[in-house]
């Protein structure tokens, strides 16, 4: 078996692991500040570049992997940027979740939007659905407060999604709640710009009129479904160690320009030539997609609907 099956699928089994003890509430996610025994990591991958045995090779290759999975989330749950707030560890129950309905009124001047949208951990959803407003969100969290900003700029309004997060106790069992509905208005054209950090997005823009989608996932899980409403489509996805699912439709052509040396993929309905991945549609359609990916130790599918 390839060393970099071993590190990618031992990194995936460990992280499952991890979450789903997590999701059974029998430890907290911080591990025991892991993080500090990062240096073994590049012992393991030293000695399995050392060695000739295949099978001492994959177990310290595997082992690397483990590490890196306890080292990663350990990193990303203590990392006092990542939360942006001061987390102290004491027992106790968490805040009340409040909700939140946030809108900005669509006007027929509005012909352009640029969207930033500041996750950093929670369950994000694009609805189906579109809405009379220019932007609608449902919020509900005892993480912190949302805000919803807008301006206006010639040519275009710019929105800006934030959540400004509260000092956060965490006990055994206490977890936190961060969900977010969003319906954006069929109109405009909109260009989307989300940090992910480690949430769950769920974003369907077969409807929307969309031409630019940035997002950063560190460490997410992130679904796309991607329409044909736009002549250009262009996405750039930055990804750590998140799971990729993309929907594109075939009546679009689509390139794909993927770097990652740990990364699994697989791209259904695409041609390679030479680094690069093409639908066999590319040249003769009129509309277009153009996917670039640079991702880590990332799972990434595309598929065509």
């Amino acid at each position: 078996m390839k060393q970099r099956k071993i590190f990618l699928g031992s990194f995936l089994v460990v992280s499952g692991i991890i979450f789903f003890l997590r999701n059974l509430d029998l430890f907290p996610l911080e591990l025991g500040y892991a993080s500090r025994y990062w240096a073994v990591i590049l012992i393991l991958i030293g000695g399995s570049l050392l060695i000739e045995n295949q099978l001492l090779k994959g177990i310290l290759t595997g082992g690397a992997a483990a590490v890196l999975a306890l080292v990663l989330w350990s990193s990303i749950f203590n990392f006092k940027g990542f939360w942006k707030s001061r987390v102290t560890e004491i027992s106790g129950f968490p805040k009340s979740a409040k909700s939140y309905f946030l809108s900005e009124d669509f006007d027929s001047t509005t012909q352009r939007v640029k969207l930033k949208i500041d996750a950093g951990v929670g369950e994000y959803t694009l609805a189906d659905t579109t809405t009379g407003y220019l932007i609608l969100a449902e919020a509900y969290t005892n993480f912190g407060d949302y805000a919803l900003k807008r301006e206006r700029h010639q040519g275009y309004d710019e929105l800006s999604l934030k959540i400004k997060p509260e000092s956060v106790s965490f006990g055994w069992g206490i977890s936190l709640k961060n969900r977010v509905t969003l319906q954006l208005n069929p109109n405009p054209i909109w260009e989307l710009e989300l940090d992910a950090g480690a949430s769950s997005v769920d974003f369907d823009l077969s409807k929307l009129k969309v031409e630019k989608l940035s997002i950063g996932a560190g460490a997410s899980s992130v679904d796309l479904k991607l329409g044909d409403l736009a002549k250009e489509l262009f996405v750039r996805i930055d990804a750590g160690a998140a799971s990729l699912d993309i929907s594109l439709p075939k009546s679009v052509g689509c390139k794909i320009e993927s770097r990652g040396a740990l990364a699994s993929h697989d791209f259904e309905g695409f041609m390679r030539k030479g680094r690069d991945y093409y639908t066999e549609n590319f040249e003769s359609s009129a509309k277009k997609i153009y996917i670039d990916i640079d991702s880590g130790v990332s799972s990434i599918s595309i598929h065509r609907y």
